[in-house]
């Protein structure tokens, strides 16, 4: 007898809950409204409580969204008090996988033009009316760190920027690559 009430509340129980599988026409229970029914706007959807005829709004003059802000000059723009920086910045360290990485970014964005070790002569430099600088010349060798940033993240003379294509610190990458491909090509041998 226990067993048959026992299965018996457990029937009644699936009843009360409900099972999933089963359709019906009748709006469901909302046992806090407020939560499942409050009112919301979607960005690109239209209001007409605003002039523009738009729920989003425009940023205000000045706000900078959040993870947005780059105050770091030296490791953002490559320079401090619009001076350019001859050292790497205090967030980057040089180590083999850094120089790595910029090396690979270099073949990617700079060797099609520059060549793979920075003679400018790449496939898409051969054909230019304006050839690519060589990264080997006298005025390449006396750039400081920050204005090689500041020609990868903005270009120079006929050369594109990169900002929206390389992050900044891809960018260093690449900076510390062009170094070492500049020690590299002009070793004397002398140990």
């Amino acid at each position: 007898m226990l067993k048959f009430v026992g299965s018996l509340l457990i029937i009644c129980l699936f009843f009360i809950v409900g099972c999933r599988g089963w359709s019906t026409e009748k709006t469901p229970i909302h046992l806090n409204p407020n939560m499942d029914l409050q009112p919301k706007y979607k960005p690109y959807r239209e209001n007409n409580w605003f002039s523009n005829g738009m729920n989003m709004r425009p940023l205000v003059k000045g706000v900078i969204p959040r993870g947005y802000l780059k105050a770091d000059d030296s490791y953002y723009r490559g320079k401090i008090n619009d001076q350019f920086v001859e050292n790497y910045p205090t967030k980057i360290k040089i180590t083999k996988q850094f120089v790595k990485r910029g090396q690979d970014r270099f073949n990617i964005y700079c060797a099609v033009c520059h060549d793979a070790v920075g003679g400018g002569n790449g496939l898409v430099g051969e054909k230019m009316l304006i050839k690519p600088m060589s990264l080997h010349g006298e005025y390449m060798y006396n750039l400081s760190l920050g204005r090689l940033f500041d020609i990868v993240s903005n270009g120079s003379r006929t050369m594109p920027a990169h900002r929206l294509q390389i992050v900044e610190n891809d960018r260093w990458a690449i900076v510390a690559y062009v170094k070492a491909l500049q020690i590299s090509q002009n070793a004397d041998g002398d140990w």
